[in-house]
């Protein structure tokens, strides 16, 4: 994620503000304790994630009924825009948006809040517990990560590390192993019962026994003789048709 443009409105410390990040490759931001200098970046996660340090309603300006901020960013080279607004006691309205290449935005909000969070979150790859835990360090929890427990340093680990990507490897491997194993019981089936079929099936006959008898008439001639003639093999004898074949005179002249 790279922050292109961050406005405020009624928001922690800040009246109105915007900063536009787009001609910057690092910045700092310095200035005195309380001068609101960690507001901004708690605005970008108010904006992303709707979590801060304090709670919802402290977060609206003192005197102020409405607080919201506009944050616009890219990720995988894509343009995105988060508004997010909170009325006092009262729910707080979430818009996300994607930058077409025409220049306009085109909404990417759900019906409810729950998913649009969850389409900023597939978008960004990243929720906010990895985010403070990671990329931001919050004032006074510089400490936080390594206060967490054993399973929780390990999830936020596998979140930054993409580990989650070798579990879904390791399922689909999984289901392949299943459905091949299920195709090689089938097979197995199919081929015990093909082994059944033949074992009750008659045996048939020597394929010598259905060879036709030779003729008498070929009696001197040689078993290569008339099988390379067609000839001798078409000729009846004595104008009978039938088993008697008298061989033709090629095969005679090759005798």
């Amino acid at each position: 994620m790279i922050p292109l443009q961050l406005s405020l409105k009624n928001f922690l410390s800040y009246r109105q503000a915007q900063l536009d990040f787009r001609e910057l490759h690092a910045a700092c931001v310095c200035g005195a304790n309380g001068a609101g200098k960690s507001s901004l970046l708690e605005a970008i996660a108010w904006a992303l994630w709707g979590e801060g340090r304090t709670s919802v309603d402290e977060t609206i300006y003192a005197g102020a009924d409405e607080a919201r901020v506009d944050f616009m960013f890219t990720c995988d080279r894509q343009t995105y825009r988060v508004s997010r607004a909170r009325r006092r006691n009262k729910d707080s309205q979430l818009e996300f948006q994607i930058q077409l290449e025409s220049g306009r935005f085109r909404s990417l909000t759900a019906k409810i809040m729950k998913e649009t969070q969850s389409r900023i979150n597939q978008t960004l790859h990243l929720d906010y517990d990895t985010f403070i835990n990671s990329a931001y360090l919050r004032q006074g929890h510089a400490d936080e990560f390594m206060l967490q427990g054993a399973a929780k340093r390990k999830e936020v680990l596998g979140k930054l590390l993409k580990l989650s990507q070798y579990d879904d490897l390791a399922e689909q491997a999984k289901e392949a192993a299943r459905q091949f194993q299920g195709r090689a019981e089938q097979i197995e089936r199919e081929r015990q019962h093909l082994e059944t079929q033949l074992a009750r099936a008659p045996t048939s006959p020597a394929n010598s026994n259905k060879l036709p008898k030779r003729s008498p008439h070929c009696n001197n001639v040689s078993r290569r003789a008339v099988s390379n003639c067609k000839r001798c093999k078409l000729a009846p004898t004595n104008g009978k048709v039938g088993n008697n074949y008298s061989p033709c005179s090629s095969s005679r002249e090759r005798i």
